[in-house]
């Protein structure tokens, strides 16, 4: 049991690390369906993770971070290789193209698609991402290490 003004934030995957492909949603209505319950039963916060963020679902052009507020009416947390090179994510998942950038997460930001962003891995490699990208030094997170990229996997 928490108090009234505790918040309960849940965090939802639409990929497990063996089948990229894997969806534990198909469609708005079973995302909706699942949203509903647990917006019942006290979520106030879904922290939202895919494989990468700019990655969208169920053919449309939002995230799955996006839906998720959308159908919610909750605020939505987005995360997935936000800040990762081409290099970075070829070393991790096998595929370098496609990749998007910081300034296509701000856009997506701008759009009030979702309203938070975590970072995982690139602050666990980088400990001083944050600042890097605040102020503006987004060139050098290009200085990971492979290997400790590999070893996050």
């Amino acid at each position: 049991m928490t108090g009234p003004d505790f918040a309960v934030s849940l965090r939802i995957s639409q990929w497990k690390v063996q089948d990229f492909k894997a969806k534990n949603f198909n469609t708005p209505a079973e995302l909706e369906e699942f949203a509903r319950i647990m917006v019942d039963a006290g979520v106030d916060v879904f922290h939202c993770s895919t494989r990468r963020f700019w990655d969208t679902e169920f053919e449309s052009d939002q995230n799955l971070a996006a839906w998720t507020k959308k159908l919610s009416d909750k605020p939505t947390i987005t995360v997935g290789s936000v800040g990762m090179t081409g290099e970075h994510i070829d070393t991790l998942m096998g595929e370098g193209s496609n990749v998007a950038s910081l300034d296509h997460l701000l856009q997506l930001m701008d759009r009030c698609d979702f309203d938070l962003v975590a970072v995982g891995r690139g602050m666990l490699v980088d400990a001083d991402w944050a600042n890097k990208v605040r102020e503006g030094r987004i060139d050098q997170l290009n200085n990971w290490n492979p290997d400790v990229l590999k070893s996050l996997a």
